[in-house]
C-alpha cells in the first residue's frame, strides 16, 4: 500500500512538472518577398519537459516540439502555406544551434522561388516584457484583438493567430492572458518595411531578462536571424507583422 502511495505522488508531481514547463510559441522569420508578399520561415512550438537525449542523461530539460514551415504573407491576408519543413523536437538550451538548420533550409527554398528578393538586415528593440516601447505601445489587450499605437500615432488592431487561440487551453483560454511585448524587429524589403512585434502572457518567474537581451543580440542578419524569446510558465507568445 505504501508503494502505490509513493507511486501516486510521483505521478501527481510528474504532471506539474509537465504543467509548469508546458507553454507554447508561434514565430515569424521574414526571409523576402516574392511580388506583393513576404516569404517566412514559421514555426509552431509547445513546450515540454523530456529526457535530456543531447546529454545522454535521464535529466529532464525544457524541449520545444512542433512543425517549421515555409509560408507566403499578404497584407491582411491568411498566411499560405508553402511547404512544410519538418516536425522537430529539440532541447531549449540549444534552441538556437538546433533551429537554425531547419531555418537554413527554408532560406535556400525561398532562393529558388522566382522573382524572390533577400531582405535587408533586421533592427531589434528589447522591450523586456512591457506594454509600452519606443516603437509602439499596446494600448488595448482583449480577447479577440491587441491594439497597439505607433510613435507617430497610427493605430494598429493585430489579430491572434488561429494556432495561438488552438493552443491556449493550457495556458488559461485566450481570455485570462494579460499580453507584454518581449521585443521590436523592424525588416526593410524592397519598398516594404515590416514592424515584427513578439507579444508574450503568462507567468513571470524572476525571468532574467538581460540573458533575453543577449539572446535577442544574435539576431544580426537575416542569415542569423534566428534567436531564442523568453516564454514563460503557462505562457503563450507569438509574432505578429505590421506592414508600414
Amino acid at each position: 500500500m505504501k508503494k502505490i502511495i509513493q507511486i501516486l505522488i510521483l505521478l501527481i508531481f510528474s504532471s506539474e512538472i509537465f504543467a509548469c514547463g508546458g507553454s507554447f510559441q508561434y514565430r515569424l522569420f521574414p526571409i523576402g518577398q516574392e511580388g506583393q508578399s513576404i516569404i517566412a520561415f514559421e514555426t509552431s512550438l509547445n513546450r515540454y519537459w523530456g529526457p535530456d537525449t543531447a546529454g545522454a542523461t535521464i535529466e529532464t530539460r525544457d524541449r520545444w516540439k512542433g512543425v517549421v514551415s515555409l509560408i507566403r504573407i499578404g497584407n491582411n491576408i491568411k498566411p499560405e502555406l508553402i511547404e512544410i519543413i519538418d516536425t522537430i523536437d529539440i532541447l531549449d538550451r540549444d534552441y538556437v544551434k538546433e533551429l537554425k538548420p531547419y531555418f537554413d533550409i527554408a532560406l535556400k527554398k525561398a532562393q529558388e522561388i522566382k522573382d524572390f528578393v533577400i531582405a535587408k538586415n533586421p533592427e531589434i528593440e528589447f522591450c523586456n516584457f512591457k506594454i509600452d516601447c519606443k516603437t509602439v505601445d499596446i494600448i488595448k489587450d482583449t480577447n479577440e484583438i491587441i491594439t497597439v499605437i505607433g510613435v507617430n500615432g497610427g493605430k494598429y488592431e493585430i489579430g491572434y493567430p488561429k494556432t495561438v487561440i488552438d493552443n491556449s487551453e493550457a495556458s488559461g483560454e485566450m481570455v485570462n492572458q494579460d499580453f507584454k511585448m518581449n521585443s521590436i524587429r523592424k525588416v526593410t524589403i524592397g519598398k516594404t518595411e515590416l514592424i515584427i512585434i513578439n507579444f508574450a502572457s503568462g507567468e513571470d518567474h524572476n525571468t532574467n531578462f538581460e540573458k533575453q537581451i543577449e539572446n535577442q543580440k544574435q539576431c544580426e542578419s537575416i542569415e542569423n536571424s534566428i534567436y531564442k524569446e523568453v516564454t514563460l510558465y503557462h505562457g503563450l507568445a507569438f509574432d505578429a507583422i505590421i506592414w508600414k
